[in-house]
């Protein structure tokens, strides 16, 4: 949701002004019949899906906390409050051109919530909305309502409308996550933070696509996204996807963490959407979230991690020699339900992304871990290690991090690895011998 509670820390919307509509130039505005077909209203984004199905697994204890009514009401009464004391209350009788639009965008996405609209007073031009399950609350700040065409406000109502939308389907689960991310971000954990973020992120992308359903078109809807941030009278649609693209040329996305995605990348992704592009998905994802990296995993990021981090090294402990008490036990530090061999490293090894540095040396590391559990082992598990980096043609940058770390040279890792089908035979041969 655009910012859950004014935009400030305190939660409130403090520090803005009274400020009447009454006297700005809307009474010209017109109506036009919009009609949208339900199979045309978007999907929530896979991202939005993955993040609430993993809080709802793992954090089911708390997810039923927060779907409690009475913590939601008490949220509820606090935004009510702030709003009668800090922003003007529009009439539905005479503000009723901009009631009368906000409901046919309503009635276009499907939706029937109680709404009221406001002006903050702020200078700074802005919509945003305050979510109340059954109510919807659309606060107008700066010069919004002067600059914005019929067609260009129509689609920043299906907008805001739009993150009412998402909170309401699915039982309210969009609502319950991002509640708990929030909450959970709070406490510093930057996973969550990451999270948070890129959840609100996902949800502007969907509101957009709202806002693009309702219209029919994507240049009122870029437009009027242009003109909310600007307070400009007259904006380019397709000058403006010129620059965005010009933008996205020169710059790797994701890389700041923020509510909202940068403009650019906002009508970027409606031009893809409008245009039903191949891989629009993950282009718009790529362009939210930027490389995966070991710094900036989100909570989705991390399980994938930890789950194909347990495949690895299930594949990695798959030689019986290598399974020793104290190997295993490593494992099942990281892994209560461990089991060695379950996976072949072939397999595995397809799936780790190796192109990403910090998560190549990841696996570098834990390859090295294991390689030196055992001392009773002796060259034999650093043998093994280097012939898997081999495989997947890694050998000469694992040998770099191993030599670094034992401080030896390369020559001497070289020997190490060039003796490994012998080293191996030999253990193979003794682990039977000692089986039978």
């Amino acid at each position: 949701i655009d910012d859950l509670r004014g935009g400030d820390e305190s939660g409130t919307l403090e520090g803005c002004c009274f400020y009447a509509v009454s006297g700005l130039n809307y009474r010209n505005l017109g109506m036009s019949e919009v009609n949208t077909p339900i199979e045309l209203l978007p999907e929530p984004l896979p991202y939005l899906h993955a993040v609430s199905e993993l809080l709802k697994v793992q954090e089911s204890n708390a997810w039923d906390l927060f779907l409690s009514s009475e913590i939601v009401e008490e949220d509820c009464e606090s935004i009510r409050l702030d709003l009668l004391k800090n922003a003007y209350r529009m009439s539905s009788e005479y503000d009723s051109v901009f009631y009368a639009l906000a409901q046919q965008a309503a009635e276009a996405l499907g939706i029937d919530p109680r709404i009221t609209l406001y002006h903050g007073g702020s200078s700074e031009s802005n919509a945003m909305i305050l979510y109340i399950p059954g109510e919807a609350h659309i606060v107008f700040s700066g010069d919004v309502l002067k600059v914005l065409s019929k067609d260009e406000l129509l689609g920043v109502m299906a907008h805001e409308l739009g993150h009412y939308k998402l909170y309401q389907i699915e039982e309210g689960a969009f609502y319950t996550a991002q509640r708990m991310l929030s909450a959970a971000a709070a406490t510093g954990d930057p996973a969550y933070a990451i999270s948070d973020s890129r959840f609100r992120r996902a949800s502007e992308i969907y509101a957009d696509r709202c806002a693009l359903a309702v219209c029919g078109d994507f240049r009122p809807v870029i437009t009027g996204l242009v003109k909310v941030h600007t307070s400009l009278e007259q904006v380019d649609a397709e000058g403006y996807l010129q620059q965005a693209e010009e933008v996205l040329n020169k710059i790797e996305s994701g890389e700041e963490y923020r509510d909202h995605p940068e403009t650019y990348i906002r009508a970027k992704a409606l031009a893809l959407w409008q245009n039903k592009d191949a891989g629009c998905d993950t282009q718009i994802n790529t362009m939210l979230e930027g490389k995966r990296a070991l710094t900036n995993l989100d909570i989705v990021g991390r399980a994938e991690l930890a789950e194909l981090t347990q495949r690895f090294v299930s594949a990695l402990l798959e030689p019986s020699w290598f399974q020793t008490e104290a190997v295993l036990g490593q494992a099942k530090l990281m892994f209560e339900d461990f089991e060695a061999g379950m996976e072949q490293m072939h397999t595995v090894s397809l799936h780790i992304p190796w192109d990403e540095e910090s998560l190549k040396n990841y696996f570098y590391y834990l390859m090295l871990d294991f390689a030196l559990v055992d001392a009773q082992l002796e060259e034999t598990p650093m043998a093994w290690v280097l012939s898997v980096a081999d495989r997947v043609d890694l050998l000469e940058d694992f040998e770099k991090v191993a030599r670094k770390e034992l401080k030896t040279t390369k020559k001497e890792m070289m020997r190490i690895f060039e003796s490994a089908p012998k080293l191996m035979n030999k253990a193979q041969s003794q682990d039977a011998g000692g089986e039978s």
